[in-house]
């Protein structure tokens, strides 16, 4: 396994490249949850999320589980780009499969683009809360290159940021078990370049929600995806059967949580 920076460390530097860092509305591993602002966040997803606040819904856009389509757009290297479709076709039919298809893919080009990137958890990374019974279980089948690159169990080592080092034949399966933590066994999953610029989360309703405060950069995000228009469907300000809902996000504590 490769230790990352400390949880201190690490969230210096993020707030030095400008991201939101909040106190955490419940108990965490991490002791702070990254919260991107509602006029930078971007969002890349499944299908809309029903359950988020108006302001969270600009710059959201679909992708079609198709990840071939998604490399051919935007590049993967191999050994990844095999590997990735492998490790699609092998899950059932279903929320993570599609995840991992689409926005998934999507995620896995965004941070072939490094040398090396940072993996972190609110609720830590152990291994156990992955391959487990009940998610087997379930059918979902376990990204096992990747074990050795996460702490076994619960305990302070799993809730030490990762570093994960792109170059690794082990990369893709170790973004693939980032994206089932969060789908599967909801351990919502954040993962970054080493220094901290670019921040994307997998999120468990299926979505990756991305932290670029950069300006030029975050506009070129926006740009790489409008181009594509033809596979990311911008569904900015879609509307929602739960918005005239009594007691729906009633504070920015719910809008953490959503997020």
């Amino acid at each position: 396994m490769d230790e990352g920076p400390t949880l201190n460390s690490w969230q210096e530097r993020l707030t030095r490249q400008g991201h939101r860092i909040t106190e955490p509305t419940g108990e965490t591993a991490t002791g702070f949850t990254l919260w991107p602002d509602a006029d930078t966040i971007i969002t890349v997803a499944v299908e809309p999320d029903a359950t988020l606040r108006q302001e969270y819904r600009q710059r959201f856009f679909l992708c079609d589980p198709e990840p071939e389509r998604v490399f051919c757009v935007l590049g993967c290297p191999e050994p990844h780009h095999t590997r990735w479709l492998e490790l699609v076709s092998r899950q059932p039919p279903g929320y993570w499969q599609d995840f991992l298809a689409g926005p998934g893919a999507w995620l896995l080009c965004r941070l072939a683009r490094f040398r090396r990137v940072v993996a972190w958890s609110d609720r830590g990374l152990p291994w156990s809360g992955l391959d487990n019974a009940t998610h087997r279980g379930w059918g979902m089948q376990v990204p096992s290159r990747a074990a050795p690159l996460f702490a076994p169990s619960d305990g302070p080592e799993a809730s030490r940021p990762r570093r994960l080092h792109v170059e690794d034949r082990r990369f893709a399966d170790a973004v693939a078990a980032c994206i089932l933590f969060a789908s599967v066994g909801m351990r919502d999953c954040y993962l970054a370049d080493e220094s901290g610029r670019e921040v994307y989360l997998a999120h468990h309703h299926d979505k990756i929600v991305v932290s670029i405060p950069a300006s030029p950069a975050q506009e070129a995000s926006l740009r790489e995806l409008a181009e594509a228009g033809w596979l990311f469907c911008d569904v900015s300000g879609y509307g929602s059967s739960m918005d005239d809902e009594e007691g729906e996000e009633d504070s920015e504590v719910d809008d953490a949580d959503d997020l």
